[in-house]
């Protein structure tokens, strides 16, 4: 499906199931999951779930890194185990060509680690 049409979809709920590719450029809980918050933008399937709403905002509040961890496990298993509101159906694999010639880059296996690219340079 054409882009323009696909978000068309995706906005106007005109569809039975949808893929979409809910990341963001730093790893954070609070931009990766509130595409499946009851008042989220991004909620195109419409799921209503005030327990995810309350566990989102708590992980949010919390200044416990243990405690944050706990909430996030507790919406983790909401997500993908009682309600199951979205399946993870694919992972890709980070692959990245690049020539022979470029130095000073590590790659890594994200997308948002290691982009600082001021130090990277080709050799001739």
């Amino acid at each position: 499906m054409e882009t323009s049409s696909w978000f068309g979809a995706l906005r106007s709920g005109d569809f039975e199931v949808a893929v979409t590719a809910p990341c963001n450029s730093i790893v954070e809980p609070d931009l990766d999951i509130h595409w499946f918050l009851t008042t989220s933008p991004v909620n195109y399937g419409k799921h209503k779930d005030t327990v995810m709403d309350d566990l989102y905002s708590r992980q949010s509040r919390t200044l416990d890194p243990e405690e944050r961890r706990r909430l996030l496990r507790q919406y983790e298993k909401r997500l993908y185990d009682e309600e199951v509101h979205f399946i993870m159906g694919f992972q890709w694999h980070r692959i990245v060509p690049h020539l022979a010639k470029v130095r000073g880059w590590t790659i890594s296996p994200s997308h948002f680690l290691n982009q600082q690219l001021d130090a990277v340079w080709l050799s001739e």
